[in-house]
Order: C-alpha cells, then sequence, then structure tokens
C-alpha cells in the first residue's frame, strides 16, 4: 500500500483535528487510524459538550493555552455556521462553595479580560445572584462566563472528516494498532489481525502526530499544542475538592488542575482546500524521492 508521510493514531477530535489542520496546510500523505468504526466514538462523543471561554487560563503562566482558547472561539464559530452545526451559547458558572474561593473568582475575571474576553462577557455574581438564575445551586458566589458555548463535538468531528478527506487525508476506520517499531528511517505501525491493512509506517524525520481518545490534549512533536477535552457547565474553584452538578454533568478538581477546554492554533479554519495555500514540508519532499516512509 502506499506510504504516509505523517500518521495519526486515534480518531477523536483532536486526532481529527490535526488531521484536518495537516491536510489543508501541507502536502502530505497524512493517514488517520481509528479503530472504532467511525470518528468521536468515545470522550469526544461522551462529554458535556461546551466551548469554555479562556477565563480560567492565566495569561501568563499558561499564555499558549490562553491565546489559543480565545482564538479558537471565533473559529469554531466561525465553522459551525459554515456547516449548519449546533452552536447554542448556553453560559457557565464557575461557582466558589467556600468563602474563601471569592477572591479566586475575581482573579478568574481579571484573566478573562486580559486573555481577550469582552467586560459584557463575563460577570461576577452573589450567592443570591445565583439562586435567582440556578435556584438549584448553592454557593457563596460565582463568575458567570456568558459565551461559553454548547456545541455536538461528534458532528463537529464528523465535519472535520469529511473536510480533511477534502483535502486529501485519509481515515483508516476500524483499524486497532497492535505496536509501533523503528524500522530504518521510519516507524511501523503494526495492525492487529483482521483490521484495514496489515502493518503500516511513518517516517521517523517527519512530525509524528500520536493522540488517542484516551488520552487528549498533549502536543505533537512540532510544538503545535491543540487540545480539546471535557468540562462541565458547573463545576467547583480549583482550591475545593467539591463538585457542582447540572443536569448530567458534574466536574470534581481535586483541588489543583483546570478542565481541559477547546484550543486551536492561532490560524484561519478554510472548508475550501483548493484556496488554501499549502507548505510542503521536508518530509514530505523527502517521500518523492524515496527516502521518507512506506507501508507494506
Amino acid at each position: 500500500m502506499e506510504p504516509w508521510d505523517v500518521t495519526i493514531v486515534g480518531g477523536g477530535i483532536l486526532g481529527t483535528s490535526f488531521a484536518y489542520w495537516l491536510a489543508n496546510r501541507y502536502d502530505g500523505r497524512i493517514a488517520v487510524i481509528e479503530k472504532e468504526p467511525q470518528v468521536a466514538v468515545h470522550t469526544s462523543r461522551r462529554n458535556t459538550g461546551v466551548i469554555h471561554r479562556p477565563f480560567y487560563l492565566d495569561p501568563v503562566g499558561r499564555r499558549v493555552f490562553a491565546r489559543s482558547s480565545q482564538a479558537a472561539y471565533g473559529m469554531w464559530k466561525a465553522f459551525a455556521a459554515q456547516r449548519g452545526l449546533p452552536w447554542l451559547p448556553v453560559g457557565t458558572f464557575e461557582v466558589a462553595t467556600r468563602p474563601d474561593q471569592l477572591s479566586r473568582l475575581e482573579t478568574y475575571r481579571t484573566w478573562g479580560l486580559a486573555n481577550g474576553m469582552g467586560d459584557d462577557e463575563l460577570a461576577l455574581l452573589t450567592a443570591e445572584d445565583v439562586r435567582r438564575l440556578e435556584p438549584n445551586v448553592r454557593c457563596h458566589g460565582a463568575i458567570w462566563s456568558k459565551t461559553d458555548t454548547a456545541v455536538d463535538y461528534p458532528a463537529f468531528t464528523q465535519a472535520l472528516r469529511e473536510e480533511a478527506e477534502r483535502a486529501g487525508a485519509k481515515f483508516l476506520l476500524g483499524s486497532d494498532v497492535e505496536s509501533i517499531d523503528v524500522a530504518g528511517d521510519h516507524l511501523e505501525i503494526r495492525l492487529a489481525r483482521g483490521t484495514a491493512t496489515d502493518r503500516g509506517s511513518v517516517s521517523e524525520r517527519s512530525t509524528r502526530i500520536s493522540t488517542s481518545e484516551a488520552n487528549t490534549g498533549r502536543s505533537a512533536r512540532n510544538g503545535t499544542t491543540c487540545a480539546v477535552g471535557t468540562s462541565t457547565r458547573f463545576r467547583a474553584t480549583p482550591s475545593s475538592r467539591s463538585s457542582t452538578r447540572t443536569g448530567s454533568s458534574e466536574r470534581t478538581d481535586g483541588g489543583r488542575s483546570a478542565p481541559t477546554r477547546s484550543r486551536f492554533p492561532d490560524r484561519t479554519p478554510t472548508t475550501d482546500s483548493s484556496t488554501t495555500r499549502r507548505r510542503r514540508c521536508r518530509s514530505c519532499s523527502n517521500a518523492r524521492s524515496g527516502t521518507n516512509s512506506r507501508l507494506s
């Protein structure tokens, strides 16, 4: 079979997004290996489906994520409009379950404004304000991120797959990876018996993106960071171990980490591959001369 310059393992929204961007920006042979018969079968389907704004991201300590998150919102919104995908700005509350957490909410508002959010997109709420809006929530206060948006991640992933395929990427569905080994100047990816192909390989010198539904949020070797994950419509501030539930959504922070939310590189999406200016990476050029990877 034909060789691949880039092989992406995992067809969730992260792996599919990588395929979309690479196929639209580079002239190379790109494959996505997914063990399920369809994309977005696991974590990308089973989450709260909310695109969050960067109010919770330190504009200094997490600068790249904050900038990417701010840029991503408009990009997702434009993509949803182009493809007729669900887009519902529902807003979310970040709640303080103890009085000493109120200062954290003020910090979040400062961060949100520093990250590019508008003053009208954020509001600090008292306990009474929250009770009027959500009678079942008990807290000491909250920050209201009004433009956090509910979406359909499986539909987004499928749309990205279609655009990636239109740009030349290939999705090998029903293909379960058994092993990845170094074989000379390339990597050999062996698939389990009964899947689409017996083995695949990708050049060790090219940028290899390895993602999975169970481990989203990692960065590619070339430094590009692109993460999409899950969170809740309501959650406790990072300093507590409490969780707050609304509907079927729940989040427990464990006292430290913030939830993973939608982020993309700062580039404008293009759905028409014919108008996209592509760049040929060095490994793709090597592949054309027969020195790169191959499938057998």
